[in-house]
């Protein structure tokens, strides 16, 4: 939680929960392993061979650093379909690989400063069956909306790709402001435009968001990685 305030320069919660359960699986059938975040918290689910025995300096937190990272986008800033939440059906969601790759990237590459973890992105889109490959980021996202977990190729490329590019948006900013402005930037802008809008974004909005919090264009950037 230090390095996520230090990294956006606040903490937008009054306190922060955290609820792990280590469970023995029924049987076969039964697995665990995805968490959830909430505005102020995260609740994990894990079976008994991940429980927590002791103190490990080099415990892998990286799971539970990217979920407090919600707490930030999307909680506080996200696209259309995020909120109000619907309890009848899974919402149409277009801005899943910004919600999930961007805090993918803040929260490893940055945050645990974790460099290698561009290998995995990488891997992942390049090993992505063709009918990953064929679809935008934006369709990808609508149909991650119903099966992120259900085939977690979707929910990886997913956060993988919006990782990537938030990567090179990083680059690309960091030259053209001489070192001034940073992707960092870009994640706060979305929280400054949505307390100032009171709304959620648009999708057609992202890039200009972006470009506005940046002081630079990057509309290239954008354009290039709406293609499938």
């Amino acid at each position: 939680l230090v390095g996520l305030a230090e990294y956006f320069g606040s903490i937008p919660m009054p306190h922060y929960t955290m609820c792990h359960e280590f469970l023995i699986p029924l049987d076969i059938r039964h697995d665990y392993g995805f968490s959830m975040e909430h505005l102020n918290s995260m609740t994990m689910s894990m079976d008994t061979s991940a429980a927590v025995t002791g103190f490990d300096p080099n415990a892998r937190i990286g799971s539970i650093v990217h979920h407090m990272g919600h707490a930030w986008i999307p909680l506080r800033s996200y696209g259309e379909g995020y909120r109000p939440f619907e309890w009848e059906t899974a919402p149409l969601i277009e801005t899943i690989w910004l919600n999930e790759g961007f805090t993918w990237y803040v929260s490893y590459y940055h945050v645990l400063n974790d460099k290698s973890i561009l290998d995995y992105f990488n891997s992942v889109v390049d090993s992505a069956p063709d009918y990953i490959n064929r679809k935008s980021l934006r369709e990808l996202s609508l149909l991650g909306s119903t099966q992120y977990g259900a085939d977690f190729r979707i929910g990886r490329n997913l956060f993988s790709r919006g990782a990537l590019l938030a990567y090179e948006l990083d680059l690309f900013i960091t030259e053209k402001s001489n070192g001034q402005k940073s992707f960092k930037d870009v994640m706060n802008g979305f929280l400054d435009w949505t307390e100032e809008n009171g709304r959620a974004f648009r999708y057609e909005e992202i890039p200009d968001i972006m470009s506005a919090a940046a002081g630079v264009d990057i509309s290239d950037i954008w354009e290039k990685w709406q293609r499938p």
